[in-house]
């Protein structure tokens, strides 16, 4: 069985708290690995729970190759999830929380006393894959044991514009996205009916209604229901600067750290373009190993929980069942 232990933190240096998730079973050993997952802009530690039980379990099955977990960890950043909750106050005079912000949170736990001597294996989703190469840079320097990085938006030098173009339609949907609802059961039925909640795993949607929204508290508003993470610190994470910086760090990073790439099948945020400028080696991005999540979207770890897991695990045991050739010319099952 799956325990689970919450942590509230504090930063030394930007003031807000952050919240985390510990997750262990009996299995667990001491001389393991620690995967500590970072969210992607709006979600929140929970829904990444549905993965991490099939991590758990695939340490016990015949394909662990002597791999094993000590424990895993899951975050809000500062303005998402749990965290919104006890930095309510402090957010309404501190601004937008940037992804220069979320990666000191990052660095901040990895070389916390929670996880001193561990041998961390730091899992990015989406935006928070820029934070972790962005926490890379961060003094005194994190020992990794490897990176994970899911459908990463780092702007490599190769795709300027099309990073730029990018960050503005991610603005534009945001802005005109609906953020008010009357009740949980109007937001949950709003969620089923769009792309690209309407391909979520149904775990990971109803925790997704249950963490990541909650009653507005401004007394001088009448009673709705709106996310924990609002559109203005959404729209941070979008920023292109840090995923810039990002890129330009990322030649660096993958020759201190075994960096391990995951794409959705579907290129709907990450075109073919992007992958290949992200994986090129002659610019030395040199990844550990390139892999695939069959039959998703960007979202593709809240699409297929447990099969995202058992991608993330081959490729850490060294058996890239899911390998990606990114430079493909012609796309089939096995190259996309």
């Amino acid at each position: 069985m799956m325990k689970t232990e919450t942590f509230i933190l504090k930063l030394p240096s930007s003031g807000p708290f952050y919240c985390a998730n510990r997750y262990t079973t009996d299995a667990c050993q001491p001389d393991g690995i620690t995967i500590v997952f970072a969210h992607c802009a709006t979600a929140h530690k929970e829904l990444y729970e549905p993965t991490i039980q099939e991590l758990l379990r695939l340490q016990q099955g015949p394909s662990q190759r002597n791999l094993r977990i000590r424990e895993i960890w899951s975050i809000d950043s500062q303005s998402h999830g749990a965290s919104v909750d006890t930095n309510y106050e402090l957010l309404r005079k501190y601004g937008p929380v940037s992804l220069h912000d979320y990666s000191e949170l990052l660095h901040h736990l990895c070389s916390s006393e929670h996880l001193s001597g561990h041998h961390i294996v730091g899992v990015g989703d989406s935006a928070s894959t820029s934070a972790w190469v962005l926490a890379s840079k961060l003094s005194p320097s994190i020992q990794f044991q490897a990176l994970v990085l899911l459908e990463p938006v780092t702007v490599t030098p190769e795709i300027e514009e099309e990073g730029k173009l990018r960050s503005n339609l991610h603005s534009q949907w945001v802005s005109a996205r609906r953020n008010k609802w009357d009740d949980t059961e109007s937001v949950t039925v709003w969620l089923k009916k769009r792309y690209p909640w309407q391909a979520w795993d149904s775990r990971v949607l109803e925790m997704h209604v249950k963490y990541g929204f909650y009653s507005k508290r401004d007394p001088d508003t009448p009673f709705c229901i709106i996310p924990r993470c609002s559109s203005e610190h959404e729209l941070s994470l979008y920023e292109y600067e840090p995923h810039s910086s990002a890129g330009e760090e990322l030649p660096r990073l993958c020759k201190r750290v075994p960096v391990h790439v995951v794409f959705a099948e579907r290129p709907e945020i990450i075109p073919r373009k992007a992958r290949r400028a992200i994986c090129d080696s002659s610019a030395g991005r040199n990844m550990a190993s390139v892999s695939v999540i069959p039959g998703t979207g960007h979202m593709a770890i809240m699409e297929k929980p447990e099969l995202a897991a058992n991608v993330i695990w081959n490729a850490l045991i060294g058996e890239n069942t899911y390998s990606l050739d990114v430079n493909a010319r012609t796309p089939s099952r096995s190259n996309l």
